[in-house]
């Protein structure tokens, strides 16, 4: 299957195009971990903390909602700045949500339907 995601522009920001079955997965994702940061371990990837989740998880969903249904796909803006000292930048988020539903999908009830997808789409965009 092939997804969309696509860099428009490198840099700060960084602009994506990306197709609705790509920001579904990742709004998944984003909200378990974000309900249950602590049992998730996700914080253990690049030292994220649950503020800058929330941050991204709500950037997702805001392109949601900008999302028109005659194309299926939405152009994503993410900061390539550190959140803090501690956090990285969204786009390095991004890739680490991606990676954490590809690994760990298959455990989570919420995801376990879905990990076959979560697994190919982050092989296929991330190889």
């Amino acid at each position: 299957m092939k997804y969309i995601f696509r860099v428009i522009e490198e840099g700060n920001p960084t602009q994506l195009e990306i197709g609705q079955d790509v920001l579904d997965v990742l709004i998944k994702i984003s909200s378990y971990i974000n309900t249950d940061f602590v049992a998730s371990d996700f914080f253990t990837l690049g030292n994220t903390s649950h503020h800058a989740l929330t941050q991204f998880l709500e950037l997702l969903q805001d392109a949601q909602g900008q999302m028109k249904l005659e194309n299926n796909k939405v152009l994503l803006t993410l900061k390539r700045d550190r959140f803090d000292k501690f956090d990285r930048d969204q786009y390095h988020l991004l890739k680490n949500v991606l990676w954490y539903g590809s690994n760990f999908g298959d455990d989570i009830p919420e995801l376990e339907s879905l990990h076959d997808d979560i697994y190919n789409m982050y092989g296929e965009i991330f190889p």
